[in-house]
């Protein structure tokens, strides 16, 4: 039985760097078996607690020693690669195939880094879906035009903000895990626009938001409280378009109060963190 506690508590540690899983793991390890009970199967919660924040702790101040600049850099670009992937997933559910493949070079090359590449793309996209707007901006047929400025702003904002990390002196994009692109592909695949799904959607939402915020702070780790700051921009213009134009409805209003409130929290959190690492240091 030890055999597979310890493939358990290993599977726990993927949250350390690689370096320092090669360097120490193995002592985790032998500690974590050692102080286990003999009967004992699974991991505690407490344990398992401790590991994924240590390990999101560890990083975080290994990027903390690098610059301020990192640890915004990598909030701003995980935030902006959820927008431009959840953009690529509804554009899969219906839109035309060039389109999507607009979309999916400037989803792809925020996801490895490509900087240039992927504020290039989403320059094009955020110009394309502004064209009603912007009568003397000849793009091809093939590129959609929205007409409201909540639509406008889900794919003006990533391009916003890759103008800011192309900015001089900002640190270099890392390259993201494959594993992302699972998100569009989920996003295509399940009919979340329709009812009830979409209520399944805003509370599986709103919870993995708590859930950032508990590991951000738990954590000390900013980075995390950034991006999902980011990703909500684009709901709070729709929202504020949506209250501008009628009354929503009393479940959406509080959902984007909600939304709105955490966006706050989020920001303000990764305020505090910062601030407590400088003093730590």
């Amino acid at each position: 039985m030890s055999g597979r506690l310890r493939r358990r508590y290993q599977r726990l540690l993927f949250t350390y760097p690689t370096d320092y899983r090669a360097a120490h793991g193995e002592e985790i390890l032998s500690t974590l078996l050692e102080a286990a009970a003999p009967t004992q199967r699974w991991p505690s919660w407490r344990e398992s607690t401790s590991l994924l924040l240590g390990g999101l702790g560890l990083r975080a101040r290994q990027a903390a020693k690098e610059s301020s600049r990192r640890l915004w850099t990598d909030g701003l670009h995980l935030g902006v690669l959820l927008v431009v992937l959840v953009n690529l997933g509804g554009a899969m559910e219906m839109g035309p195939a060039p389109w999507i493949a607009l979309l999916a070079v400037g989803a792809l090359a925020v996801l490895r880094g490509w900087g240039r590449t992927a504020l290039a793309a989403t320059a094009i996209a955020a110009l394309a879906v502004a064209r009603p707007l912007l009568p003397h901006i000849g793009l091809p047929w093939w590129l959609p035009g929205y007409g409201d400025w909540s639509a406008v702003g889900r794919y003006v904002w990533p391009a916003v903000v890759l103008t800011v990390l192309a900015w001089p002196g900002v640190a270099r994009l890392r390259p993201r895990s494959w594993w992302w692109l699972l998100l569009p592909a989920a996003q295509a695949a399940l009919p979340l626009a329709e009812h009830p799904w979409s209520l399944v959607k805003a509370g599986a939402e709103v919870g993995l938001l708590l859930a950032v915020l508990v590991v951000a702070v738990g954590a000390l780790d900013p980075r995390p409280a950034i991006a999902a700051a980011v990703y909500l921009v684009p709901g709070l213009l729709y929202a504020a378009e949506s209250i501008a134009e009628g009354a929503p409805s009393t479940l959406a209003l509080g959902y984007w109060m909600m939304l709105a409130v955490l966006t706050a929290t989020l920001a303000a959190a990764a305020w505090r963190i910062r601030r407590q690492q400088l003093t730590q240091h």
